[in-house]
């Protein structure tokens, strides 16, 4: 089966990212025609504000032959740190990545580029995915055999190429904001929830020089999960709810719950290509944006976590695991009080 050449889904990706960049930009300026509830959603009355932030992204997979035998990948951790700084509804944060591992160990090093954010206006929710990983640690300490000596083995020669995004229309978007707990630009001044629903699509392509199962556990599953290569597409919708619960001293806590099903094509290659389905397999999907924080008036913060994950059958009773992610910290403070802003013509008003 023949998909698209990966420089041409670069060209698709980058091309919804300046759409989305462009529709966001234009819904944060220019005036709502139904306005959101100010009795549930304020905007605080300050210009500026300063950030600093640490961040982790995550793509790791695993393959599973049977309830019991399962092998685990991960790449090496890597954290940013970084500062950032907001006007009104615009921000942008900058940051430099930190090895958790030794200069001196360059051979058990992941080279990756992650992109991976998302886009928060008023109503629609979009999340985009663009990630390139080569090296990972596979991991049979979840194994049941207890044959593997040595569980943990980086392979240099195992490299991803993830690119997908998702869709999410929030119905109750006057009283319950995804901006407040995941920017800090908004303020949630009461508890509420909204149901979503959307779409998303994404491309998985993994590769290794060999095949990625250890010899010595290779014999634990059947052979066509000891997989060299395994091309991707699925696609589907997605549906779910969101509440955020306003505690007293101005914390809170966000949680999501955006399962979706998801139809799948694609092909895997063992000792030679086959199909995963015929002609699609029919999976799950679990899309979940989560925060715990604090908004005062110049003060705010949080702790949020992000996590997307296929459940994706390829054939012969094997499943491919695969999720993506990320883990933010982040600490600001607002200042420059703006008492003509435009915000309070439209009844924005902070408090």
């Amino acid at each position: 089966m023949k998909f698209l050449k990966p420089n041409y889904i670069q060209l698709i990706l980058i091309s919804i990212l300046i759409i989305s960049y462009k529709t966001s930009s234009l819904a944060q300026s220019i005036p709502k025609t139904k306005p959101v509830d100010t009795t549930y959603i304020g905007n605080n009355p300050y210009k500026w504000s300063v950030r600093l932030y640490s961040q982790t992204k995550y793509n790791r997979f695993n393959i599973s032959g049977g309830s019991s035998k399962r092998i685990f990948y991960t790449p090496t951790s890597k954290l940013s740190i970084g500062l950032g700084a907001s006007y009104y509804n615009f921000f942008l944060d900058l940051g430099a990545n930190v090895n958790y591992t030794r200069k001196s160990d360059t051979v058990s090093q992941t080279k990756n580029f992650d992109l991976l954010g998302s886009v928060y206006a008023v109503q629609h929710i979009l999340d985009y995915t663009f990630q390139l990983y080569q090296g990972f640690f596979s991991d049979t300490t979840k194994t049941l055999s207890g044959l593997d000596k040595d569980p943990k083995t980086f392979r240099q020669d195992l490299r991803i190429f993830n690119v997908g995004a998702n869709y999410n229309y929030l119905f109750n978007y006057k009283r319950f904001s995804f901006t407040a707990p995941f920017t800090g630009i908004q303020i949630q001044k009461k508890s509420a929830g909204s149901p979503m629903a959307g779409f998303f699509f994404s491309y998985y392509d993994l590769r290794a020089d060999s095949a990625i199962l250890p010899a010595n556990i290779s014999s634990e599953f059947n052979i066509k999960a000891n997989i060299s290569e395994a091309n991707i597409l699925s696609a589907g919708l997605l549906g779910g709810y969101a509440y955020t619960l306003v505690l007293p001293l101005h914390f809170f806590i966000t949680l999501s719950a955006n399962p979706g099903i998801s139809f799948n094509i694609g092909d895997a290659k063992s000792i030679k290509y086959y199909s995963i389905g015929h002609p699609a397999t029919v999976s799950f999907k679990l899309l979940s944006r989560n925060a715990v924080g604090y908004t005062g008036t110049r003060w705010y913060g949080f702790f949020s976590w992000l996590a997307d994950a296929y459940y994706v059958p390829i054939g012969y009773g094997n499943h491919l695991t695969y999720n993506t992610g990320k883990f933010k910290f982040l600490v600001g403070y607002r200042f420059i009080k703006d008492d003509h802003s435009p915000r309070k013509r439209f009844g924005l008003k902070g408090f």
